[in-house]
């Protein structure tokens, strides 16, 4: 069984997200069309792009990402990856800033979270 792999790497302007979604959106179109017969190639079985792919990566702080963060399964990124994957029937894998919350009794109040630098996989189907 033969593998199709498609890694996409690019310069992600910080905290510029629809700038970055153009610029990817472009490349892999791009990429995977041959315009001199405007035909589709063949698709990967997976497309890989780099972590934090949409938001940019090297925040100054905690609190530059914050507006950002992404819970696991929803947000700009997972709803992205799974346009993309239905799009090209491929496996997407993206990184992205993920705002888990935890349940752990603290001082701090019950909106307390942790910053995680994830990657969510996202199949044909868009799940």
């Amino acid at each position: 069984m033969k593998l199709r792999i498609a890694a996409v790497q690019v310069n992600p302007r910080l905290g510029k997200i629809e700038e970055n979604i153009k610029k990817f959106t472009k490349i892999i179109e791009n990429g995977l069309t041959d315009k001199s017969i405007n035909k589709s190639l063949k698709t990967p079985d997976i497309l890989i792009l780099p972590e934090l792919a949409l938001t940019g990566y090297n925040f100054a702080s905690k609190k530059d990402i914050e507006p950002y963060l992404e819970i696991q399964g929803k947000g700009t990124t997972y709803n992205w990856a799974k346009e993309i994957s239905s799009k090209y029937n491929c496996h997407t894998l993206i990184g992205y800033p993920e705002k888990k919350y935890f349940t752990e009794t603290t001082n701090k109040g019950t909106n307390d979270f942790k910053i995680y630098n994830s990657a969510v996989l996202v199949n044909p189907q868009g799940e």
